[in-house]
Order: C-alpha cells, then sequence, then structure tokens
C-alpha cells in the first residue's frame, strides 16, 4: 500500500482527530475515500493506529497530493515527526 508523508497542520480540532487529504491524492482516489468517513493512520512499524474523521483538501498552498494532512491532537497521538512515511485505510469497526 501507498505511503504518505506526514504533515502537521495547525488547526485546533479541541477532542477531535482529523486528517486531511488532497483531493488529487491518488490514495484518496484509489481507496475510494469520502470526506467525514474515518480513517486508520498506520505507522511504518504498525502498532494501534490512530483513528480520524477526514476532510478533504483542494488547495495545494495547505497539503500535497502525496501528504497526509494531521489536527494538532491526532498528530500528537500519531507521535511521529514531519515527513515520515504512514498508510491510510478505512476504518474498520472495533469490538470493545
Amino acid at each position: 500500500m501507498d505511503t504518505l508523508k506526514l504533515r502537521k497542520i495547525s488547526i485546533d480540532t479541541y477532542r477531535e482527530n482529523v486528517a486531511y487529504l488532497h483531493r488529487d491524492c491518488p490514495v484518496y482516489r484509489s481507496e475510494g475515500f469520502q470526506a467525514l468517513n474515518k480513517i486508520e493512520i498506520h505507522k511504518a512499524n504498525d502498532g494501534e493506529p490512530v483513528i480520524a474523521v477526514l476532510n478533504v483538501v483542494d488547495d495545494e498552498n495547505i497539503l500535497a497530493p502525496d501528504e497526509l494532512g494531521l489536527s494538532e491532537q491526532a498528530f500528537e497521538q500519531l507521535n511521529l515527526p514531519d515527513g515520515t512515511g504512514v498508510r491510510v485505510e478505512h476504518a474498520h469497526p472495533r469490538s470493545h
């Protein structure tokens, strides 16, 4: 699966994890993601994914097509530096 470069988007979304993909992102197109769907963000070494609500961006000044933007809260939760490669997929239902 394709990796995307992680990018912190300095938007305070309170306690909501929000992810941003560019509309022209190849992963966005090939995986059939839609705005407001929940996605899983996976570190390269796996572990527990971070779940976030997806928003779609059209402005390359905000986010490039090969990047995954994360709100401040989601970025802190993932705990990886800008530019790190991550994978995204549709969120799977979790049993607790």
